[in-house]
């Protein structure tokens, strides 16, 4: 089958379906190559895109390229991703690529019922923790109106194994020689564990009297260090040369929780509007009656936070 799915108006978008049948079971696959996802989302809204349906009854599949939304704790822009309830509902199965984490079960949209099922990357392309989940091809097998997916663990596709470690909780005491022995047995565990899984997999899907391929793995350790000084790991990764696949520097990556400021204190005026305790001048505080422990306490506070970012200007 030669490339399907390609846009030729942006404008106004129709998408013509690709039909196979066999016997009894009829298929309408459908693709649309990749776009914009703000640009795809507007045609959407807009209802500038049109499905062709061809008369009968079909099972009817949707490959589409895109990314996913992730929701508002992730701080990507809605319009930036394409969510699933956009899609139409009258789709049996939707495969959704560009996203890298394989997940080998179908997902059902509550939405518009239709089931999406996610294929994932074949090799892991960046260090990240979605990416060390089991890569997977599939094998559809579609009857009717019914179908069949069987995961298909690749053989081919590298391991990589991920984990996070934050020393504050851990209790590790703050000596560097502590915590770079902690930190070594830490990935020794993770080389284990992946060796194990590797074994496991291979004796599923190994046929008899094949030999049993040998890979070294990607490796990535994630070290939270607020309040400890960071380590230099020139030891670990000497001790780690030959037994991982990934450069160097890649095997630990160190990081800060971010700080998070509360936010500027507002305080009441007299006429019942709320103004930054920042912008509040002298008449502001005569026009306040009787102000609160807790008002003149934040004033006092600010007042003083005032004065040293003034001294600190001059």
């Amino acid at each position: 089958m030669n490339y399907i799915g390609k846009v030729e108006c942006l404008e106004k978008i129709e998408v013509e379906p690709v039909l196979f049948q066999r016997g009894e079971t009829r298929i309408a696959l459908y693709g649309i190559g990749y776009i914009k996802d703000e640009r795809l989302n507007l045609a959407f809204e807009k209802k500038q895109i049109k499905f062709l349906r061809p008369q009968g009854d079909w099972f009817n599949i949707l490959v589409i390229h895109q990314t996913k939304e992730r929701g508002a704790a992730v701080g990507m822009n809605k319009r930036a991703t394409i969510r699933e309830r956009i899609l139409p509902d009258f789709f049996n199965l939707v495969i959704w690529g560009h996203e890298h984490e394989c997940i080998p079960v179908v997902k059902q949209c509550p939405q518009t019922g239709s089931n999406i099922l996610y294929l994932g990357s074949t090799v892991v392309t960046s260090l990240i923790d979605s990416e060390a989940r089991p890569k997977h091809c599939f094998m559809l097998n579609v009857q009717k109106r019914d179908f069949k997916l069987e995961p298909i663990p690749l053989q081919t596709a590298r391991p990589f194994i991920y984990d996070q470690l934050d020393l504050g909780q851990s209790g590790v005491k703050h000596d560097d020689a502590t915590v770079m022995q902690f930190i070594e047995d830490r990935i020794n565990s993770m080389l284990e564990r992946s060796n194990k899984e590797y074994d496991e997999l291979m004796q599923k899907v190994r046929k008899p009297g094949e030999k049993k391929k040998e890979q070294l793995p990607l490796l990535r350790l994630k070290v939270e260090y607020s309040g400890y000084s960071i380590i230099n790991t020139r030891l670990i990764t000497k001790h780690l040369e030959g037994r991982v696949a990934n450069w160097q520097r890649d095997y630990i990556k160190f990081y800060k929780r971010p700080m998070h400021l509360p936010s500027e204190p507002k305080i009441k005026r007299a006429d019942g509007t709320e103004k930054p305790v920042e912008m509040f001048n002298a008449e502001d505080v005569k026009e306040m009656e009787d102000p609160t422990e807790k008002q003149l306490d934040i004033m006092v506070r600010c007042r003083y936070a005032r004065l040293v970012r003034r001294s600190r200007r001059n």
